[in-house]
């Protein structure tokens, strides 16, 4: 874009030089970690530029907004998708609509490419500002220390360790056999295995494509370390896993982000890379899932529970999906594809740039 003069400000993209020309400003837009700016936006390959907006006032930088971008499969077609990121304002110019204007202007930007927006939001939202929320996810916890989630420590916290060790052991006693597969772990994820994993069966629904140069980059963010597991039936993948773990505090926070193929005939496959993840993990406070990863059948038989169900939705809280598009002559549709229809999508962790 060029820069463009509105509201008193001039908006524009990043330049390399706008790191030096601002540098606390962009250390909080990065969280603190330059590691983590390059990650999400210099090495995404994505788009071929720094997806991140700067607003000038009297030759000052006072405001920078980011989108995470990632590239969508709709059937046989693809479509650019902008994910709105973090926002930082010079304390002296908030208050005033900035970050809004910031993202809207930035959204604007890729209106010649009819990109998707999708936002994922901890709370219900209203369908204003061309957002329209459509759908409601949830994610399936198996809950190690049930003291750290509830918030809750002694006696009580030790009965509730107690409580669901004995509700583990009784749920894997009966979880399905994993005999007739071997499961592999790796500290990287093997680009071609699993983007030849992900083209075994590819859905119809909307989703994050997933080909090598996804799987060489996504799950590189410094916030996480990963490790991939593959399935195997006689010696050849049939099914693989990420997992993103970090530590916080005492315990250690654990999520399945990412499996493929994303359309899984196979419960043995599946139980196979459960029974290898939380048999890995058993030291871990949770290990998270989202929704759509397994069959409930599977996650159940494993002792998940979703966090939008008795007993942990007084804990945990669903995530709202909402979406628009860059151009509103066409905010609904793309081809045969509703945007607004939450049957047409299949997002999860891998979607969502805190993971």
């Amino acid at each position: 874009m060029s820069v463009l003069r509105t509201a008193g400000y001039s908006i524009r993209r990043f330049r390399p030089a706008d790191r030096e020309s601002a540098p606390k400003l962009f250390e909080r837009l990065s969280g603190g970690d330059a590691a983590r700016f390059e990650w999400k936006f210099e090495q995404n390959p994505t788009v071929d530029h720094v997806p991140v907006y700067v607003a000038e006032r009297r030759d000052q930088i006072v405001g920078a907004a980011s989108l995470w971008p990632l590239r969508l499969r709709l059937g046989d077609v693809t479509r650019l998708a902008l994910q709105p990121c973090d926002a930082v304002v010079r304390r002296d110019y908030r208050g005033r609509g900035l970050e809004d204007l910031l993202f809207a202007e930035a959204i604007e930007d890729y209106r010649g490419d009819g990109a998707v927006c999708i936002d994922f939001r901890p709370t219900p939202i209203d369908d204003a500002d061309d957002w329209t929320a459509i759908d409601q996810l949830s994610t399936y916890y198996r809950i190690h220390d049930p003291g750290r989630l509830f918030g809750v420590g002694g006696p009580l916290a030790a009965a509730g360790r107690l409580a669901v060790r004995s509700y583990h052991a009784a749920c894997d006693r009966i979880a399905p056999s994993t005999a007739p597969l071997s499961v592999d772990r790796y500290e990287t994820i093997p680009p071609e295995t699993f983007a030849s994993l992900y083209r075994r069966s590819v859905p119809a629904a909307i989703h994050a494509l997933r080909d090598e140069a996804f799987y060489r980059w996504r799950y590189r963010n410094p916030d996480w370390e990963y490790e991939a597991y593959l399935a195997r039936r006689d010696g050849e993948p049939v099914a693989g896993a990420v997992v993103a773990s970090r530590r916080t505090g005492n315990s250690s926070v654990v999520r399945i982000v990412d499996r493929v193929p994303l359309v899984l005939a196979d419960g043995d496959a599946e139980a196979a890379l459960l029974d290898a993840v939380v048999t890995a993990h058993a030291d871990a406070g949770a290990v998270a899932v989202h929704q759509d990863t397994f069959t409930h059948r599977t996650l159940s038989r494993f002792g998940f529970q979703r966090d939008d169900a008795v007993p942990l939705a007084s804990a945990g809280r669903a995530t709202t999906v909402a979406v628009r598009s860059s151009r509103p002559s066409d905010a609904t549709s793309i081809g045969d594809y509703d945007l607004t229809d939450a049957d047409d999508w299949l997002v999860g962790f891998a979607e969502r740039h805190p993971y």
